[in-house]
């Protein structure tokens, strides 16, 4: 299948990539230097008609669109660089697709488009209300081109190699740190999902458009919820070592996401479901 990924060099993307490598792969980046491997073929959105002609010429059957900013700030510059990324290129993107016959639009959402947990869009940071947003431009495609979509939406996802620091990565650090690691008082409920289920899920899904129900939200987690206090005895019980922090030292956040675990109801739907735990994800990363 001719698939086009966007946020190829990033986390999942990244990830993902290789695990796609029997299929045609074109992969749009903002920045033509991205090191994405010497067989990809790269689009760059620097020229909006060239951009828009070489994806014509392509022909995506499917897009798997993992491009996002998650910057958490609110000041100016990070809102510049959010709309420009999850907002200006996803509706660049999606212009682009007018005259191919893509058959599917895959988005990647984020749990932090549900504060409360309660199934109801309500953004917790101006890049989830981005990601909110975003829905509704594909929405406007989706009903202008005709393709169909899903929302993927990774809970909190740890493993392998990011470029960006997670809180296992803190906690993770404290065991060999001298001075105390300074955090909140760790009772945010989160539910951990190790990167090859997540990696695992994408694949399936191309894999598996049969199965799919267009216009479908499917939360990508494990249905558990462990508080990053639980998650530190663990890492704690894995390594032998204890962790070397100062819990209340840091105020939660405006908005701070309290318990998030994904409802599994679309999951099951697909007879699809995570392989690890966490106890599992923590000894394999560890391995």
């Amino acid at each position: 299948m001719r698939i086009l990924i966007t946020g190829a060099t990033g986390f999942v993307g990244s990830t993902l990539l290789p695990k796609l490598s029997k299929h045609n792969i074109k992969v749009a980046v903002r920045n033509v230097s991205d090191d994405i491997g010497r067989n990809i073929q790269i689009l760059a959105d620097d020229n909006f008609d060239r951009f828009k002609r070489e994806i014509e010429l392509f022909a995506p059957e499917i897009v798997v669109h993992l491009a996002s900013s998650m910057i958490k700030n609110d000041d100016v510059y990070s809102i510049k660089n959010i709309i420009d990324s999850n907002i200006l290129f996803t509706s660049i993107l999606l212009e682009s697709l007018k005259n191919t016959s893509l058959r599917y639009f895959i988005n990647t959402g984020t749990f932090a488009e549900y504060y409360l947990n309660d199934g109801d869009l309500n953004p917790a940071y101006y890049y989830s209300a981005s990601k909110c947003a975003t829905r509704y431009i594909i929405k406007y495609f989706k009903n202008l081109i005709g393709f169909k979509t899903i929302n993927i939406i990774p809970y909190t996802i740890y493993g392998g190699v990011s470029k960006t620091k997670k809180v296992i990565d803190y906690i993770i650090d404290s065991l060999d740190s001298i001075v105390p690691i300074e955090m909140t008082k760790g009772e945010q409920i989160l539910d951990f999902i190790h990167i090859y289920d997540v990696v695992n899920f994408y694949v399936y899904c191309i894999e598996n458009l049969n199965k799919l129900t267009d216009s479908t939200d499917y939360h990508l987690g494990t249905g558990i919820g462990t508080s990053i206090r639980e998650l530190a005895v663990l890492i704690e019980h894995i390594n032998g070592k204890k962790a070397n922090i100062l819990w209340g030292a840091k105020q939660y956040r405006d908005l701070d996401i309290m318990k998030s675990i994904a409802p599994m109801d679309s999951l099951k739907k697909l007879d699809w479901s995570p392989s690890l735990n966490l106890e599992q994800g923590l000894r394999k990363q560890f391995s």
